[in-house]
């Protein structure tokens, strides 16, 4: 919205400039003014223009709806890039909060899994088992995350705001049954983008179980065995989080 009002203050001060330059009696005007003295309509067609251009120009800034950002194709899939097609829907308001939350999601997660990764990095060869079982199940964990995120951005991109709060407002000219079809539907996508953020908070909260394995690994020496156990636990862990998937 602040984007939106920028734009349009810039756009009306730089033709009001180009108006004054074009209609004094210096410089570019002088011509036109010296024309004007013979031939006035010259200056009302000048003025008509000026006004269709303003008139156009601020309905198309106020009216124009931003197009939502594609979801990032899976060659691409950063973190940057989930928040980037996130950016693009927040001019859905009635997901404001929960993009939020999403974006806040994505940034703590990706923290998380370089962190885990630099610990494992430091505290195992990176050709041992252990490091790759660890680095595999991270890995799977976070493509879980991510594919809960597409689904999120999806269900977004796909949400009719407009219908809804008509429907909302009761504004739909709607036969009982189709309308009671239509808050079920807007019910299930609210339903839906709250499983998802509370699954995605689920796997941060496994990774960071792990984090706290990791870091007891590393504080004291431990045994085959009990890298085992702590293991078998990054596992249970991770299975657990596919449960909610």
């Amino acid at each position: 919205m602040k984007t939106k009002v920028f734009k349009v203050i810039t756009f009306n001060v730089v033709l009001l400039f180009a108006c004054r330059l074009v209609l004094s009696t210096h410089f570019l005007g002088a011509g036109i003014h010296a024309a004007a003295l013979n031939h006035p309509w010259v200056y009302i067609l000048l003025l008509g223009i000026f006004a269709a251009i303003a008139a156009i120009g601020n309905y198309c800034l106020l009216h124009r709806k931003r197009a939502p950002k594609t979801l990032p194709v899976e060659e691409k899939c950063t973190p940057k890039n989930y928040i980037k097609a996130l950016h693009g829907c927040y001019y859905k308001n009635e997901f404001s909060k929960q993009m939020s939350s999403m974006i806040s999601q994505i940034e703590r997660l990706n923290a998380k899994q370089n962190g885990l990764l630099m610990i494992l990095e430091r505290y195992f060869d990176t050709k041992e088992l252990t490091y790759l079982k660890y680095r595999e199940s991270i890995e799977q964990a976070c493509d879980i995350f991510y594919a809960n995120t597409r689904e999120f951005t999806a269900t977004v991109m796909l949400f009719d705001e407009k219908e809804y709060r008509a429907l909302r407002a009761n504004r739909l000219q709607l036969a009982p049954e189709m309308h009671r079809a239509k808050v079920q539907y807007y019910d299930e996508q609210f339903r839906r983008i709250s499983a998802l953020l509370y699954k995605n908070e689920e796997i941060i909260t496994t990774l960071d179980n792990l984090c706290l394995s990791l870091e007891a690994l590393s504080t004291s020496p431990r045994s085959e065995n009990e890298k085992k156990q702590i293991l078998e636990e990054l596992r249970r862990l991770t299975a657990h989080t596919k449960q909610y998937v």
